[in-house]
């Protein structure tokens, strides 16, 4: 079955940009023969070639009547023009400062005996014989009848008009590459949601089609992921609760208590999963209610009192936002508990600090502790990553405090900010949108 040109051409990107430039290439030497058709074929040229010609014959009569230099340069003097003679007597240009000109160069008028044009002003060929006689009329600038500047001109302008509309259509046919840039963006930066929309049929629509699919298989995967993580969550409950009634039931010893910090570190990694993923249903509500923030971090931070080297508040604005009390709590533990557990004992203590603009109101905690390799803090906020490769007990839990965090300060419609140095700790910036609802 013959496919018919247009869908040909609908679906190769290649044949399309190919027909562009054909098409130009027709245009421009199309207006380019037009043009000279007009400006040198038109019946007002010809009247300028006749008045030049006959114009030029009176000059000659005058000048061949006594063929000599002195001739030549008074009658030009007298005119104001430029004159080459070219006899077997006599070979003279005058002015010295012109130029000759091939005959051939200019347009014939009577055959190749008479030959009007212009190249370097506007110029008159006449030959007799084995004789020629040129003659410059009006020398180049002299006035706006020297149409080989306008032609020139004319002609700059429709290849700057071609390549604009060039430009345009190029533009059109490559749209869809801005749109993937923006979609690969988007899909660095976590972002499973969108869909790039293309109507085309050719290379370009048939990568946008493939670009849509692999958002869907990728976000499918991660589904699936987050719902086998569920399910093992879910399941290991009641597995948990058992084994909590029986270590009730044991004498305090040294196993009860290991056993007991190990049950304990596995039901806050459940919790954790299980808010996680409740933050990201969309059947996930959360309870946004009018909240003074001061009195909310003063609450988080009166935990860690006891705890080296402890935390200070530095300055806190008076300021309320529509947020989820137990969430934003657990949000601030996360990220407390974090710089208390990677700073040393006898450090400074952690900082917190407000800052309030017209647009936003920032929450800003700095440790001083060990800080976190440039190749890590990438990853900080996914799930169960940990900068301890060893997963030592020693150094941590199991990677899901920071990654809750950020889903919480997201669900608020929030933004948080890591900057950290090894040596020197950690600045954790959370930003949150003032005067309006959250």
């Amino acid at each position: 079955m013959k496919i018919k040109f247009l869908d040909w051409v609908r679906e190769s990107l290649f044949i399309k940009i190919v027909l562009i430039f054909i098409f130009s290439f027709i245009v421009v030497f199309y207006a380019f023969d037009e043009l000279n058709d007009f400006v040198f074929k038109s019946t007002h040229f010809k009247k300028i070639q006749r008045d030049m010609a006959n114009y030029s014959s009176y000059i000659l009569t005058d000048i061949t009547t006594t063929p000599d230099t002195s001739k030549i340069k008074k009658v030009a003097d007298k005119l104001g023009i430029g004159i080459y003679v070219n006899t077997s007597e006599l070979t003279y240009l005058y002015p010295k400062s012109e130029k000759k000109v091939a005959p051939n160069k200019l347009i014939r008028y009577k055959g190749d005996s008479v030959r009007v044009g212009f190249y370097d002003g506007l110029r008159v060929n006449i030959k007799k014989g084995n004789s020629n006689f040129q003659f410059v009329l009006k020398k180049k600038g002299e006035s706006v009848s020297y149409l080989s500047n306008l032609v020139f001109v004319l002609n700059i302008l429709i290849v700057s008009l071609v390549l604009v509309v060039i430009y345009f259509v190029l533009r059109w046919i490559l749209n869809p590459i801005p749109e993937l840039d923006k979609g690969v963006k988007k899909l660095t930066h976590g972002d499973l949601d969108f869909k790039l929309q293309s109507k085309r049929k050719d290379e370009l629509g048939s990568l946008v089609n493939s670009f849509n699919k692999m958002r869907r298989s990728i976000k499918n995967m991660i589904k699936a992921r987050e719902q086998l993580l569920l399910d093992v969550s879910h399941e290991l409950r009641s597995p948990i609760t058992r084994i909590n009634l029986s270590l009730e039931m044991m004498e305090n010893s040294p196993e009860k208590k290991d056993i007991s910090e190990d049950v304990s570190e596995m039901k806050t990694m459940i919790t954790e999963l299980l808010e996680s993923a409740r933050i990201q249903s969309e059947h996930g509500e959360i309870d946004k209610k009018e909240n003074f923030i001061p009195d909310l971090i003063r609450e988080t931070v009166e935990k860690y009192k006891n705890q080296d080297p402890g935390v200070e508040i530095k300055n806190l604005e008076p300021v309320s936002l529509n947020v989820d009390r137990r969430l934003m709590k657990i949000m601030l533990k996360n990220i407390l508990s974090n710089g208390l557990k990677y700073s040393d004992g006898d450090s400074e203590a952690l900082e917190i600090s407000m800052q309030q603009t017209q647009s936003e109101v920032s929450i800003q905690i700095q440790d001083h502790g060990e800080g976190i390799p440039e190749e890590d803090q990438k990853f900080i906020f996914e799930p169960f990553y940990r900068v301890d490769k060893s997963r030592s007990k020693e150094t941590g839990g199991y990677g899901l405090g920071m990654s809750l965090s950020k889903k919480i300060i997201e669900a608020h419609n929030g933004e948080i900010k890591l900057k950290s140095e090894l040596g020197k700790g950690t600045s954790i910036r959370i930003v949150f949108p003032a005067n309006r609802e959250n």
